[in-house]
């Protein structure tokens, strides 16, 4: 096992259970996260496989690209609910494709449609119904954290890696074969999701709400819980 798998699970491992089980305490901080993370994301990703470019300046144009997408929602935040939201879509339509060994869909435009459909859905959920979503999302990316982080300290990636260009390229999610490992990080995975949920509506933070800390210049037509805000701090 090099150094750079045994950093990404130990890391994985820690970052999924500070999200599953203190995930919604931690909103103002994940906004600034998601943006990162999927703008350096998908900047690195698509640099990597569609250009020449070399390692370290492909590391560096995408840690640019997610230090803006960071700050951007960061301040727009009611954007990055959605995008935490259709995320979490992705990750459970990757998951789902993946238990059907690449037949589930056997098209590709069915396979987009899906991921597409799932993400929007998702994404739309997450914005009417911030806290409770917020609540399920983290509990939901911390468990898969957690068990991406201890399937690559087990070498067993064929769950927890799904490869963005790949399925653009063939429309499939290339798992490879299950191992009866496989299964137990699935299992290992649903209850840290359900206990991370618990937690958090029944644990000691159980009563922050994210309306405390929202940046109060946010004045976006489509938040609705700015508009609430005011009536929230006078009762």
């Amino acid at each position: 096992m090099d150094w750079w798998t045994l950093a990404f699970g130990i890391l994985a491992i820690l970052v999924g259970l500070a999200l599953c089980f203190i995930g919604y305490r931690l909103f103002l901080s994940l906004l600034f996260l998601v943006g990162f993370v999927v703008g350096y994301g998908v900047c690195a990703s698509l640099l990597y496989n569609y250009t020449t470019f070399a390692f370290w300046i492909i590391f560096l144009i995408g840690l640019a690209a997610g230090l803006v997408a960071g700050i951007l929602t960061r301040i727009l935040w009611i954007i990055a609910v959605f995008i935490m939201g259709a995320l979490g879509g992705f990750i459970l339509g990757c998951f789902i494709l993946s238990m059907g060994d690449g037949a589930l869909i056997p098209v590709q435009w069915g396979v987009w449609l899906f991921l597409g459909l799932l993400m929007l859905l998702c994404g739309i959920v997450s914005v009417f119904l911030i806290k409770p979503a917020i609540i399920v999302l983290t509990a939901f990316c911390g468990g898969y954290a957690i068990v991406a982080g201890a399937a690559a300290l087990m070498n067993d990636n064929s769950l927890f890696t799904p490869n963005f260009v790949e399925i653009y390229e063939t429309g499939t999610v290339d798992i490879g074969d299950k191992s009866w490992e496989t299964w137990v990080l699935v299992a290992v995975w649903i209850i840290f999701t359900v206990c991370g949920i618990l937690f958090q509506l029944l644990g000691p933070l159980r009563h922050f709400d994210h309306k405390e800390e929202v940046p109060s210049s946010c004045t976006l037509p489509c938040c609705c819980c700015c508009d609430k805000k005011d009536s929230y701090e006078k009762v």
